[in-house]
């Protein structure tokens, strides 16, 4: 599982550096989750599954994504019409 985790912070962080860029706000986003989950991989704390608010930093994270997408739909929908 440590590792499954690792590559997957690993992956985020590849994700991140490539969007930083093009689209900062979708970049922001994917560190908040990173720098949000870093810890609970590093510091693990027993029956850390049962804790509810563990999510929470990480959905900040999520909601600036959410943004980003949002931000961009309307162009995309924009840009398909003409074509």
């Amino acid at each position: 599982v440590r590792l499954a985790s690792v590559v997957g912070l690993t992956a985020l962080t590849g994700l991140t550096w490539l969007t930083s860029k093009t689209q900062p706000l979708l970049a922001i986003g994917l560190s908040w989750i990173l720098l949000g989950s870093l810890p609970r991989l590093l510091v693990q704390t027993p029956r850390g599954y049962l804790n509810e608010g563990q999510f929470l930093i990480q959905f900040a994270g999520v909601l600036l994504i959410v943004v980003a997408a949002w931000d961009q739909w309307p162009q995309r929908q924009f840009c398909d019409g003409l074509t």
